[in-house]
């Protein structure tokens, strides 16, 4: 009886220790699984050769080691970073130490200077963006105020703000001026979205220095970001910042208030480029890429009341923001500048030279490369690419003249009459 009662008990014993055993194994492996993910991640940004198969295990891994944070795990992604200094060029950065621990460089309000371009979608603010993204001194973040858009969950495309989101985005862009990147949920949108269209978001410290960028695609691995390490790469290698944003994204649609915050005592001082378009040629090109689809077709309504529909949303709010800036106090006149983007392309050297001027930024040998390389597509793909910044200066101006319809070009023209006028293009219709 006591054989059989002790024979029940050990064989209890075993099984739950086998299964106490299994469950210890399973954490255990996961755990070591991460950390062999995340030492094989810096060992790679370390330059050593990793198979296909090998590289999509490790980033699977990283994304879900960094999904959810934790003091440990902050820890070590900051070891990463500093590992990866270390290892690859040490001298590239005046600390180490500074730049991956804890600590976070102090912020100079009085030296730095930063720059926002704003404009209506397809004013060409992207490639005005990448003009100041060549400057190897340049801090540029690919519209961020769309990190406050996709957290609120509001289109501003189609409606005003709401109060809640022009007091977030007031907020995010002071701290960004100051390259203070506190909220976790902003930084993993800054990671996501266009990271590549900005060069110290995608090189070195952050990337492999010898792995190219080319186009939006990155070719080498780079670092997950964490807040230490953006806001000082933030102060510490760059002395300026640039951000383009969208004008319906800007606090209350309103370029003063973007102003307002440029020349708050309490905030550092920054600078607006304002980038207008011909509105015929604005509007010619976001019909092409569904703009005007996304702004009215929800409605229901026919094409061409979509079209008037559309088009009188965006020149009423071109021309409020127009008859705003003509009454602007004498305090906000320094800090605001407004240019044509055919202007921009007519004489790409000089007026890009005046804006370098008006920002205050040095004009640098490597932005007169990259205007050089990129104002000529170099063929037809390039040309027809809506989102490409490359830029064939006399094909771009007039291509609206040939792609509207008459009776598009007259809706254009009667609900732009007002916008065309303050900005002084002609009024002449296109005669076909």
């Amino acid at each position: 009886m006591f054989n059989l009662k002790a024979s029940k008990m050990l064989f209890l014993g075993l099984v739950l220790s086998s299964i106490l055993i299994s469950i210890s194994w399973l954490f255990i492996n996961q755990g070591l699984e991460q950390l062999k993910s995340a030492l094989t991640y810096a060992a790679l940004l370390n330059g050593e050769t990793i198979n296909v198969h090998n590289l999509n295990t490790v980033q699977q891994n990283i994304a879900l080691f960094t999904s959810t944070k934790t003091p440990r795990k902050e820890k070590m992604l900051s070891h990463i970073n500093t590992a990866f200094l270390e290892r690859l060029q040490p001298s590239a950065v005046p600390d180490n130490a500074a730049f991956c621990g804890a600590k976070i460089a102090p912020f100079s309000n009085s030296e730095r200077k930063n720059v926002l371009i704003v404009s209506q979608p397809r004013s060409g603010s992207s490639f005005l963006g990448q003009i100041f993204n060549q400057h190897p001194n340049v801090f540029y973040l690919f519209e961020p105020l769309r990190a406050v858009t996709m957290e609120t969950n509001e289109d501003l495309y189609l409606n005003s703000p709401s109060e809640n989101y022009n007091i977030l985005a007031e907020k995010l862009l002071s701290e960004i001026l100051e390259c203070r990147f506190r909220s976790s949920v902003y930084l993993e949108h800054f990671a996501s979205f266009h990271r590549f269209s900005s060069k110290a978001l995608s090189s070195y410290p952050l990337c492999h220095p010898k792995k190219a960028m080319k186009k939006f695609v990155a070719e080498g691995p780079c670092l997950p970001f964490i807040l230490q390490t953006i806001e000082n790469l933030c102060r510490l290698n760059y002395s300026f910042s640039v951000f383009k944003i969208l004008s319906h994204r800007i606090p209350n649609q309103r370029i003063t208030s973007l102003l307002s915050v440029c020349t708050r005592s309490t905030s550092p001082k920054c600078k607006v480029i304002h980038l207008v378009r011909d509105p015929r040629a604005l509007i010619s090109s976001q019909m092409k890429i569904d703009f005007m689809r996304r702004s009215t077709l929800k409605t229901g309504k026919r094409r061409k009341r979509d079209i008037s529909t559309h088009t009188r949303r965006i020149c009423n709010r071109i021309h409020d923001n127009l008859k705003a800036i003509k009454h602007l106090p004498t305090e906000f006149l320094p800090h605001y500048k407004l240019v044509k983007f055919e202007d921009l392309v007519q004489d790409l050297e000089n007026v890009t030279r005046n804006l370098y001027r008006f920002a205050g930024i040095p004009f640098k040998k490597e932005v007169l490369n990259w205007i050089e390389m990129n104002t000529q597509a170099r063929n037809i793909s390039d040309q027809e690419d809506p989102y490409s910044t490359l830029r064939n200066s006399s094909a771009v101006l007039n291509k609206w003249k040939r792609e509207l319809s008459k009776e598009d070009l007259e809706v254009i023209e009667r609900h732009c009459a007002p916008v065309i006028g303050l900005l002084g293009y002609d009024h002449t219709r296109v005669m076909r």
